[in-house]
């Protein structure tokens, strides 16, 4: 995946650590990037991970009222 080798070209040639903000853009131009280009693809995986999410939130609320 070059997006992958981006990302470790980008931090190994900024010794000094990169400042928060450009890592988040640089994060979301990826993230921009997967989400036009492959939304087909991760979509059923974005949905299962939601449901996922949902389900463990609602156990752990149960729990936490009783």
């Amino acid at each position: 995946m070059p997006e992958a080798l981006r990302l470790y070209n980008f931090i190994h040639n900024n010794k000094e650590t990169p400042s928060h903000s450009n890592l988040m853009k640089f994060f979301m131009q990826i993230g921009q990037k997967v989400f036009f280009h492959s939304f087909q693809d991760f979509y059923p995986f974005i949905t299962r991970m939601t449901i996922l999410y949902v389900r463990m939130s609602y156990i752990m609320g149960q729990g936490q009222v009783k």
